[in-house]
């Protein structure tokens, strides 16, 4: 099993610990679970998947889970953790917690899809965002929080199986720069900022 090993390192239970995270523009980097894309028993990876979710239980069980069915996993405490290692790798599925990661899910579903051409799993409480407002936001899949480990990871491995299967859905986005224009939503964010459209 994954287990933390001290604040700074993290090992797979093999005696060899990642390195330590590095300091940059948004703090510390996340620890990159499987840094060379293959298992110990050295076969190749199904895919690769980021959890963009508050350390613990839930996020370390997931980790087995999807390193168990062949998935290499990354975490990341937030989602200006994972901006910052976008230009490292580029998952084949984002598993965001919604609530966590700022008020507007439409905007972060944005952000990451443009980082990753990924596809998103939602994770929130049910009472605080619904699956329908996190599905018309902009992720491909939503589970209630906490979600079961063992479900969250075959969910991320499925949508993988089906983006090998059926390839990416074309992006609605167009990246102007400092400009995106999400067709399919009707929006339009400035550096990230929402820009309020009045009706035609």
């Amino acid at each position: 099993s994954i287990s933390p090993t001290s604040s700074s390192s993290w090992s797979d239970g093999s005696g060899v610990s990642s390195e330590p995270p590095r300091s940059g523009l948004f703090g510390s980097l996340p620890v990159r679970i499987n840094i060379f894309g293959s298992d110990r028993e050295g076969g190749i990876m199904f895919g690769q998947a980021w959890l963009i979710m508050a350390p613990g239980h839930v996020r370390d069980r997931t980790v087995e889970q999807l390193q168990s069915r062949r998935v290499a996993t990354e975490v990341f405490d937030s989602i200006e953790q994972a901006v910052a290692s976008a230009d490292l790798s580029r998952p084949d599925v984002a598993v965001a917690d919604l609530e966590r990661n700022g008020d507007d899910v439409a905007l972060l579903c944005a952000r990451l899809r443009h980082l990753t051409r990924s596809a998103i799993i939602g994770v929130a409480a049910a009472h605080r965002i619904s699956a329908v407002e996190a599905l018309r936001a902009g992720v491909d899949d939503f589970m209630a929080a906490p979600p079961a480990p063992a479900e969250l990871a075959a969910r991320v491995r499925a949508l993988i199986r089906r983006l090998k299967e059926y390839g990416p859905a074309p992006s609605s986005v167009i990246d102007l720069g400092t400009v995106m224009v999400d067709c399919d939503r009707h929006a339009v964010t400035v550096r990230g900022a929402p820009v309020a459209l009045t009706p035609k």
